[in-house]
């Protein structure tokens, strides 16, 4: 008798205890080849595709999709096969007696749009049957639709509901946490940026022969760094449970990034051994990755310090939202023309707007006030970082 194989969340790393059940691209009853893709699941802020230990056939989901599992919970009960269980690749449709490839989700869809598995040529992995298959075939052979008159509109209500799932679920957890733990404390300043404009304007054609597109964020990055090194407490992190402060001697740039599932904070790792043109290069790397949902989870963790360039959306002003357990964050807006006092005269200048958020049971105001104006006193004059921007 062949023993059946129960395959366990596995240990990630990084600290991740427990995910979320994102999809199984498998069904009870399945044939799946060894390393095929078996799952995907939402950790912290990753999607990770985890592939089947073994060949055989799918005994039992033991977790659905849409519920947590914690690091050792059994998630599915495979038996081994003998041989490679699946039939050759195909992009037909499933012949007389054979088994169709399909998910459960797929399956729901097809019995919901009226359609016979059997007749859908499946163009996934061994001729699996994916949803855009059956949508495509169910486009191809649907009767033209009727036009019915529109119902009357007074006192008509919809509402819509949908699970609070994935991505969003992570977010919404970490902002409770981070709401509920931590007094957050927040300060607005704003930096004449003419300088900074002209030296970026000057430096990007260096950088466009290099393949790298200048924006203003890796100025503001090497200036945070030295800032932080001024102001070691902003670089820490506080263990209530241990009544201790970490100060941390690496400094980790978070990225805020907006993604069409949500926000992630990629993480630039030790941003202070890293050049301008460096820096430039992985914000671009990191922001394509993190909107793709390719990054690994360990280049989405480990920060010491966020930054979140609401700017890039047009906005000027925000409260930043600490990113647990890191102790500030700075919001950076567009930089906007606007009239400055010069002297004894009035001159319209680029300015550049900040928040810095603080976790008030580590730092206080004056704490906070120091490290702005440190960082727009070394942001109004760039020059004085050009010995860190080789």
């Amino acid at each position: 008798m062949t023993n059946n194989y129960n395959f366990t969340l596995p240990d990630m790393g990084e600290g991740i205890a427990e995910a979320e059940i994102l999809r199984w691209r498998v069904g009870v009853g399945e044939l799946v080849a060894q390393n095929q893709p078996m799952l995907e699941i939402q950790t912290d802020k990753a999607v990770v595709e985890i592939p089947a230990p073994v060949a055989g056939q799918i005994g039992q989901i033991h977790v659905p999709e849409g519920q947590m599992a914690r690091v050792g919970d059994l998630l599915v009960t495979i038996t081994p096969a003998a041989a490679e269980p699946l039939p050759a690749a195909g992009g037909l449709a499933a012949g007389p007696g054979q088994r169709i490839l399909a998910a459960p989700a797929v399956r729901k869809l097809a019995r919901e749009m009226g359609i016979d598995l059997a007749e859908v040529a499946g163009s996934g992995p061994a001729g699996r049957v994916l949803p855009d298959d059956v949508r495509r075939f169910g486009e191809q052979t649907a009767p033209p639709p009727k036009i019915a008159a529109s119902p009357p509109l007074v006192g008509q209500e919809s509402s819509r509901e949908e699970p609070l799932a994935g991505l969003r679920r992570r977010i919404a957890e970490r902002m409770a946490e981070a709401w509920r733990t931590i007094p957050h404390v927040t300060i607005f300043e704003e930096v004449d940026a003419s300088e900074l404009v002209a030296l970026r304007r000057q430096l990007s054609p260096q950088a466009q022969t290099q393949g790298v597109a200048l924006s203003y964020l890796p100025f503001i990055i090497k200036a945070v760094v030295q800032t932080l090194r001024a102001n070691p407490y902003f670089n820490a992190s506080l263990d209530m449970a241990g009544q201790k402060i970490i100060t941390h001697q690496h400094i980790h740039i978070g990225l805020a990034t907006a993604t069409d599932d949500g926000l992630l904070v990629p993480v630039i790792r030790h941003a202070d051994r890293l050049t301008t043109l460096q820096l430039a290069a992985e914000i671009t790397r990191l922001a394509e990755q993190a909107r793709q949902r390719s990054l690994p989870p360990a280049e989405l963790s480990g920060s010491t310090f966020s930054i979140t360039n609401f700017g890039s959306f047009g906005s000027s002003q925000g409260t930043p939202i600490i990113n647990p357990p890191e102790a500030a964050i700075l919001g950076c807006g567009k930089i906007a023309d606007k009239p400055v006092a010069v002297g004894q005269q009035v001159e319209v200048r680029p300015v550049l707007p900040l928040a810095l958020s603080i976790d008030h049971r580590l730092l206080d105001g004056a704490a906070a006030a120091q490290f702005l104006n440190q960082l727009t006193g070394l942001l109004a004059a760039p020059s004085r970082l050009l010995l860190e921007m080789a």
